[in-house]
């Protein structure tokens, strides 16, 4: 039993000697693709994550400012009522 070697086409020898990882054609261009997907599902992801903080954030910055109002108009009310004690005293002083 005789064994053949079968000789390689010429620009397949010449793509295994410039490194053994040289991808051509349709395989080059399916790995350019995927690495494209893999690249834009990345960003999408990173995309979500920024879109999600911004979010939370501007949430709690509108949590925050209505806390500081109801503060602030808690505080004013407070005040209005001290004032209004003062007068009634000076108007019973006064009658």
């Amino acid at each position: 039993m005789e064994v053949v070697m079968m000789e390689e086409p010429e620009e397949e020898k010449r793509a295994g000697e410039a490194g053994g990882g040289v991808i051509k054609g349709r395989h080059k261009e399916e790995e350019k693709n995927r690495r494209m997907l893999v690249r834009k599902r990345r960003i999408d992801r990173n995309m979500r994550i920024i879109w999600r903080k911004m979010q939370k954030d501007s949430k709690r910055r509108k949590q925050k400012k209505e806390e500081k109002e109801e503060e602030d108009e808690g505080e004013e009310n407070r005040i209005s009522d001290d004032e209004k004690k003062r007068e009634d005293k000076h108007s019973k002083h006064l009658k």
